[in-house]
């Protein structure tokens, strides 16, 4: 019968084209875990506890200011 040959071959169609957009979207997940890493990374680095300490400087005194 032609008319289920031309349904099978559109479900072949749709599961092909099923199949490729679900890899699309699995390389953009795998990117936006890479990105999101990539950016918690680059905050450590520029926030993180390396900076919280500000470095003394030498011959000049703290001084408490009272409220």
């Amino acid at each position: 019968m032609q008319f289920l040959d031309e349904k099978d071959q559109r479900i072949r169609q749709l599961e092909n084209e099923n199949r490729t957009l679900q890899e699309k979207v699995d390389l953009l997940e795998h990117n936006v875990e890479v990105l999101t890493q990539a950016v918690l990374h680059a905050a450590k680095q520029r926030f993180g506890a390396s900076s919280d300490k500000t470095p003394p400087i030498y011959g000049v005194k703290r001084q408490i200011i009272p409220n």
